[in-house]
């Protein structure tokens, strides 16, 4: 004879551990290792979620799980809508050898009532829906990671052949908000291989240009240009809205004003710079590895990397672009291994990559144990002066 379910739950409930929404909170604001596991279907997601949980429906919780959780030592709570899904979920990954599992008591229901907060922002609509699913379908990204993409605020400083590439597959991509910084007129040549712009935007600033193609990309992405020349403390007052930034301009006083701006405000930064057929990348984590200075002690003012001057600037420029377009889409999901402490090296004419690694200079001014950069300066055209 089969078991009924009362007899099952009483059986699983005596074999699993519970939390109560309570304590789960307390080890979230003591910053205890926990992987939050929300095995609810996709409909109730997108209604609200706990901030920081791991989306995977309970249909698919046996096949990818272990992709999702490699480690079968740390610790996982799993939630549903009530406590009941949880638990027998919990019991599943305690036979597939978790070792420290728990439902939480009461669901997100309980969690609610408790006045905890939950997080609403997975209401895409249908067109977004089908707009991004083949993003969505990765289990890296995911509607969650989807959602963190379309909170994010990425500032572009420059919009010619570094650029293009980035920004139109950032915006393809559903980033939020995208910041264009150039000064610029679109010009003849820059139709080559900047392919932010065309033939009806000769003459027009280039970051107003670049905003417009965005916003023909994909409407739900927010374009703001700053048709300016970044200077000195300019850099803080745009950067301040944003949560990361890419360093496009090609030049060089530009791209340490940009570094130095990023360190002092703690905001990731992706430089890209062509010479010649090289094309170098790095990603600067402020505090977590090495800054632009870092590698590159001394500012070169006799260079001009703004058009390159290689067989195929266009190309390798498209291909130091979709390197950083990747690493702030690795940025947003959380995941990935980022250029962090590593030099990337392309050579478009012999298609070859090289790695370099890289480490923070003690004697950094900017980010060593000393540091004597902690501002920048105001005055225009004498950004060098901190080189």
């Amino acid at each position: 004879m089969g078991k009924s379910f009362q007899e099952m739950w009483s059986k699983i409930k005596g074999k699993i551990k519970e939390v109560s929404p309570e304590e789960l909170k307390k080890r979230i604001a003591e910053g205890k290792e926990t992987i939050l596991l929300d095995i609810r279907e996709k409909d109730e997601i997108r209604r609200e979620y706990i901030c920081g949980a791991e989306l995977l429906p309970r249909g698919f919780l046996e096949m990818r799980v272990e992709d999702l959780i490699p480690d079968r030592e740390k610790p996982v709570v799993v939630y549903c809508a009530a406590g009941v899904r949880s638990a027998f979920a919990a019991k599943t990954l305690m036979d597939m050898g978790y070792k420290d599992v728990a439902s939480l008591r009461g669901g997100i229901d309980k969690w609610k009532r408790s006045g905890f907060e939950v997080l609403r922002d997975l209401d895409f609509t249908r067109e977004q829906l089908d707009r991004y699913s083949r993003q969505i379908i990765l289990p890296e990204v995911g509607e969650q990671g989807q959602a963190k993409i379309r909170r994010g605020k990425v500032l572009i400083v420059g919009a010619g052949h570094l650029s293009s590439a980035a920004t139109m597959y950032l915006a393809a991509g559903g980033v939020g908000t995208l910041g264009i910084v150039d000064s610029h007129p679109v010009t003849p040549g820059d139709l080559r291989g900047q392919i932010l712009h065309t033939v009806t935007s000769l003459g027009k600033n280039r970051a107003e240009s670049a905003a417009r193609m965005v916003e023909r990309i994909n409407l739900d992405v927010s374009a703001k240009a700053y048709p300016i020349q970044l200077e000195g403390e300019k850099a803080l007052d745009i950067l301040k809205d944003y949560d990361a930034a890419l360093e496009c301009s090609g030049d060089s006083r530009t791209r340490y004003l940009v570094n130095d701006a990023c360190v002092l405000m703690e905001k990731p930064l992706f430089i890209a710079e062509m010479t010649g057929d090289w094309g170098k990348a790095m990603s600067i984590y402020p505090g977590e590895g090495p800054c632009y200075r870092c590698v590159f002690a001394e500012m070169d003012l006799d260079e001009n990397t703004t058009e390159g001057d290689g067989y195929s600037d266009a190309l390798d420029g498209g291909m130091m672009g979709l390197i950083q377009a990747a690493e702030i889409f690795k940025l947003f999901l959380g995941k990935g291994d980022p250029l962090k402490g590593r030099l990337l090296i392309w050579n478009g004419f012999r298609m070859r990559f090289e790695q370099k690694s890289v480490e923070r200079d003690r004697a950094c001014p900017l980010c060593g144990e000393h540091p004597t950069i902690n501002h920048l300066i105001r005055e225009e055209g004498s950004y060098e002066q901190l080189g």
